[in-house]
C-alpha cells in the first residue's frame, strides 16, 4: 500500500466544535416539559415620611449591616411613632432581629404584622414562611401558614420555592404538582434534584423517566465533550505529521509518540464510549510508524519493540491488524 493512502486523517480524528455537537444531541432529546411557577411579587416597602429622620438612621444602619444598632434605634422609636408608621417599624425590627438571629423576639413582631391587612401583611408573612421552612421544611410550613395567608397561599408556596435551595425546592415543586395534578412542576421537581426521580414510586412518572433518560444523555453528551476536547489537539499534529510525510520525511518515530500519546486518551474514551475510535486512531499511527521505519533501506526495527508495546493498549481487532501489517512489511522488505 503506498504511503499516501496512509495518511488520510482517521474518520475518529475530526475538528471538533463543542456546540455542534451539544446542539446534535439535545436536538433529538431536549429538556422534558417542565415549569417553574411565576416569582411571587414580595413589595419593598418604602419608608412612610412620618418616621422623619430617625428613622431614616435607623433604616441606614440595618442596610449597612449593622443589625445590632438598628434594632436599638428601632426598640427606641416604636413607641413614639405616628401610628402611620408603626407597622413599617415593627416590620423592620423583626428583620433586625432576624439578622441578629434573635428568633424568639422577630417571629411575635413578623405574627402581628402578619394578622394585619395589605402589603405589609403579605411580607410579614413571606419573612414567617423563610424562618419555618427552616425549621420544618417547605412544605409543612406553607400547610401551617396557609390559613393566615388565606388567597395568598399557594404564592407563599411559590415564594418558598424560589428562595430554599434547590433540594428543598423541589420537595415543594412536587407536593405542588400532586396538590394541582400539573405534572409539569413535577419534572421541574425531578431537574432540581434528580435524586427524587430514582423513587420508583415517584409521582408522574413518565416525567421522572424523562428526567432520568435526560440524565444519561446529560452525563453521555459531557463525557463526549471532555473527550473530544483532549482529542482536538491531535487534529492538527496529525495533519501536520503527515504534510512532513507527503514532502519526503521518512522519520517514524514521531508518529509512534502520536500514538503513544494518543492511547493515554483512554480514561476519556471509555466512559464516552469511544474506545473503539480511539483504538482505530491509534493503531492508524501505528501503521505509519511502522512502515516508515522498514520502508528504510536498510529497514529500522529498533522501534517495533515500542510499538508492539503501545498495540498492547488497543483492541484486539486493530491490535491484530497492526501486526499483521508489521509482518506483511517484514516479508517485503526482508526485515527480521
Amino acid at each position: 500500500m503506498p504511503i499516501s493512502a496512509l495518511l488520510e486523517r482517521p474518520a475518529g480524528l475530526e475538528p471538533f466544535v463543542e456546540s455542534l455537537m451539544r446542539d446534535g444531541y439535545y436536538r433529538d432529546f431536549g429538556r422534558p416539559k417542565a415549569r417553574m411557577p411565576q416569582v411571587p411579587i414580595v413589595p419593598s416597602l418604602g419608608r412612610p415620611a412620618a418616621g422623619g429622620d430617625a428613622l431614616e438612621l435607623a433604616d441606614l444602619a440595618l442596610s449597612r449591616g449593622d443589625a445590632f444598632d438598628a434594632s436599638a434605634q428601632y426598640r427606641a422609636l416604636l413607641p413614639k411613632v405616628h401610628a402611620a408608621a408603626s407597622v413599617y417599624v415593627t416590620l423592620q425590627l423583626a428583620r433586625a432581629y432576624r439578622e441578629l438571629g434573635d428568633r424568639e423576639r422577630a417571629v411575635p413582631l413578623l405574627e402581628a404584622t402578619a394578622s394585619g391587612t395589605g402589603s405589609s401583611a403579605w411580607v410579614a408573612i413571606a419573612e414567617l414562611a423563610e424562618i419555618r421552612a427552616r425549621e420544618i421544611g417547605g412544605v409543612a410550613a406553607a400547610r401551617e401558614l396557609a390559613p393566615r395567608a388565606g388567597r395568598r397561599a399557594e404564592l407563599v408556596v411559590d415564594h418558598l420555592i424560589h428562595t430554599l435551595p434547590d433540594d428543598e425546592a423541589a420537595v415543594l415543586l412536587l407536593d405542588k404538582a400532586v396538590r394541582l395534578s400539573e405534572c409539569e412542576f413535577a419534572a421541574q421537581a425531578y431537574l432540581l434534584d434528580p435524586g427524587l426521580a430514582e423513587d420508583e414510586r415517584a409521582p408522574c412518572p413518565l416525567a421522572a423517566n424523562e428526567v432520568r433518560y435526560r440524565a444519561v444523555v446529560v452525563e453521555r453528551v459531557e463525557g463526549l465533550v471532555e473527550y473530544y476536547d483532549h482529542l482536538a489537539p491531535f487534529v492538527a499534529r496529525w495533519e501536520a505529521l503527515a504534510d512532513a510525510a507527503r514532502g519526503g520525511s521518512r522519520d517514524a518515530e514521531p508518529w509512534l509518540v502520536f500514538a503513544e500519546e494518543v492511547s493515554l486518551l483512554e480514561p476519556y474514551a471509555r466512559p464516552s464510549g469511544q474506545m473503539y475510535s480511539l483504538s482505530a486512531i491509534t493503531s492508524d499511527a501505528l501503521i505509519v510508524s511502522a512502515e516508515l521505519a522498514l520502508a528504510r533501506r536498510p529497514p529500522d526495527e529498533r522501534l517495533l519493540g515500542r510499538i508492539h508495546a503501545v498495540g498492547e493498549r488497543i483492541e484486539l481487532h486493530d491490535r491484530n491488524r497492526v501486526r499483521r501489517h508489521i509482518e506483511s512489511l517484514q516479508r517485503a522488505y526482508g526485515a527480521r
